[in-house]
């Protein structure tokens, strides 16, 4: 047995997603194989160059890697938790969340779902929240205008951390629901 790095919670050996929390345990390359083999050709193909006497400032290979996704998906357990703060007449619910842990905070996930209700039929609907964990468990804030108009959760914006719609993976974690 072996314990999960995002929730801490005990898993098989051999388990390549956590049961508890879906993170994947399996390591980056492999998460990333496209990724993993151009940096592969990028790298074979300096040291070719640096073998055959090129200085690295005449090497002309350009190699567009395509840009990682931060976004993840958030467990049923938060999507419910933050449900449970909507006060959208006739209820509320949350649709399509994706989750971005911030590079600024380490602890601080943003969580953007789409906002379904009466009323709320359109696509300028997406709700951003913070949470500091993916477990269910913590504090929860709304940061964007959306979600502060429509739930009871406190203002990021009045933390210590100050969590404002510019904070690193905020805006990220909407463009994850608007791409799906």
């Amino acid at each position: 047995m072996k314990k999960c790095q995002q929730c801490s919670k005990e898993i098989e050996d051999t388990s390549e997603k956590c049961k508890h929390c879906n993170t994947d345990l399996r390591n980056w390359f492999v998460r990333h194989p496209i990724v993993s083999v151009l940096l592969g050709i990028a790298i074979i193909a300096n040291l070719g160059r640096a073998i055959n006497g090129a200085p690295p400032e005449e090497s002309n290979i350009e190699i567009a890697l395509p840009k990682v996704s931060r976004c993840e998906e958030v467990p049923l357990v938060v999507v419910s938790n933050l449900e449970d703060g909507l006060n959208i007449q006739g209820g509320g619910s949350l649709k399509g969340a994706k989750a971005v842990k911030s590079n600024e905070f380490s602890s601080v996930y943003f969580v953007s779902a789409d906002l379904d209700g009466l009323g709320l039929e359109g696509t300028n609907d997406i709700a951003t929240f913070a949470v500091n964990s993916l477990d269910g468990t913590g504090l929860m804030f709304s940061v964007s205008n959306v979600a502060g108009a429509f739930s009871d959760w406190g203002s990021g914006e009045n933390t210590d951390a100050h969590l404002t719609m510019r904070s690193d993976g905020a805006q990220e974690s909407q463009d994850c629901v608007n791409k799906r």
